[in-house]
Parts: structure tokens; sequence; C-alpha cells
């Protein structure tokens, strides 16, 4: 989960030659998860989190999914699911078998979230 400095520090690392980084337009401007996370009160709903993140060792690449799966459940959010991440390349491109991988998740999500037949 990005802060601030960092947002505001990634066009710089993007304009670098050879750097292969793909910035979203307004993404060093925009709020990040961590603060909109930090400015809600209690969210008394169902959630989810996932993130991207680069194929490598977790503790080196990191895994915002989990902190923000803990800071949404300290909300009062109920999680359905555990925390997942897909895993991009360093242009942030779903890797192969990802975008399947994504869509099967949100299937089963939608199935323990959908109301049951006859359910009031």
């Amino acid at each position: 989960m990005s802060r601030p400095n960092t947002r505001k520090s990634a066009p710089g690392y993007a304009k670098k030659t050879n750097s292969g980084l793909v910035l979203e337009p307004g993404a060093d401007a925009a709020i990040g998860v961590r603060e909109w996370l930090a400015s809600q009160g209690r969210l008394p709903l169902s959630a989810v989190a996932f993130d991207t993140r680069v194929k490598g060792p977790r503790f080196l690449t990191g895994r915002a999914s989990r902190t923000i799966a803990k800071t949404l459940a300290g909300h009062g959010a109920r999680l359905v699911a555990p925390a997942e991440s897909f895993l991009v390349d360093r242009k942030s491109h779903l890797l192969p078998g990802e975008h399947a991988r994504a869509e099967a998740w949100g299937r089963r999500l939608a199935s323990l979230v959908a109301p049951k037949a006859g359910a009031s």
C-alpha cells in the first residue's frame, strides 16, 4: 500500500530510461487505499481484499492485500474470503493464467454473498 510521498515520486521512476514502469494517469495525486481506509469509520459490510504484485517471494514483493484485509476487519467489515494476490509483470500486466484465476475467484465470491433462493 503506497504512501503519498511514494506516489508523488513515482513519475520520476517511470520516466527513467528502460524502467519498464507504467504509471496510471493521476496515480501520483490520487488518494491511496491506505489513506482512504484511514478516513473510514465503522464499515458494517462484507468485504474482500486483493492486490497485484510482481511474482517473487512475498517478503520481497510485499502483499498489500493482507494489510488491507486486517484494516477492513479493524473497521468492522466481515471478510468473506482470505486475501488474494494476482501476479503481474513489471508493466502491471497480468501474467498468463491470472485473468482466468481472478475471474474464478470473482465467481466464488459472488456465490458467497449472492442472496439464496427463497431467502428474505
